[in-house]
């Protein structure tokens, strides 16, 4: 998998609209934006469960990195997205 950012991402806590349950390990294939109005897919290796609350850093490869390169610098805030907003985080690095 390429790596075209780091990530810090914080879960939202249940309480606060998040998830129900952790994201499993594996491929998260998510979506974030950093407007409120398009969303940006992306893919990131989770190598152990994810839960409601907790934070952590991600490398991510975007799908469409050169709709994504222009929008982002270190410190960018996002939103993760999943139908409604689960999760916020900023970004890290940059590669592309």
């Amino acid at each position: 998998m390429n790596r075209d950012a780091t990530i810090a991402l914080r879960l939202l806590r249940t309480d606060e609209g998040g998830r129900k349950g952790p994201i499993l390990p594996g491929i998260l294939r998510g979506m974030m934006t950093f407007d409120g109005t398009q969303c940006h897919d992306f893919r990131a290796r989770i190598d152990e469960d994810l839960y409601p609350g907790e934070a952590r850093e991600l490398d991510v490869a975007f799908l469409c990195p050169d709709l994504v390169a222009p929008k982002i610098v270190v410190g960018t805030p996002f939103v993760l997205m999943e139908g409604r907003p689960i999760g916020h985080g900023h970004m890290l690095a940059c590669m592309i």
